[in-house]
C-alpha cells in the first residue's frame, strides 16, 4: 500500500495519504478543507535492503539505526 504525497489546489495545504487502490484515488479529498482539487505530487521513496537498512541514521536516540520494520521499535525515525 503506497503513500502518496498531494497538494491541494483549492487551499495550498500538503498532506499524505495511504491509498489501497488506484481505483479509489478520486475519492481523497484534503484534511483541511475537503475539496477533491488535489494534484499527486512526485515522491521519494525508500527501500529496504536484506541483511540491511536504507534507511539514514540519525542522531539524538539510542538506536543503532538497524530497526526492523521503519524503527517502530525505538519510536524515532531515521
Amino acid at each position: 500500500m503506497p503513500i502518496f504525497e498531494y497538494d491541494c489546489n483549492a487551499c495550498g495545504v500538503s498532506f499524505e495519504k495511504l491509498v489501497r487502490s488506484t481505483v479509489h484515488a478520486d475519492k481523497i479529498a484534503c484534511p483541511k478543507c475537503a475539496s477533491r482539487e488535489i494534484k499527486r505530487r512526485m515522491s521519494t521513496c525508500a527501500h529496504a535492503v536484506a541483511g540491511g537498512s536504507s534507511a539514514p541514521k540519525s542522531s539524538g536516540h539510542s538506536c543503532s539505526g538497524n530497526c526492523s520494520g521503519g524503527c517502530k521499535g525505538c519510536g524515532n525515525s531515521h
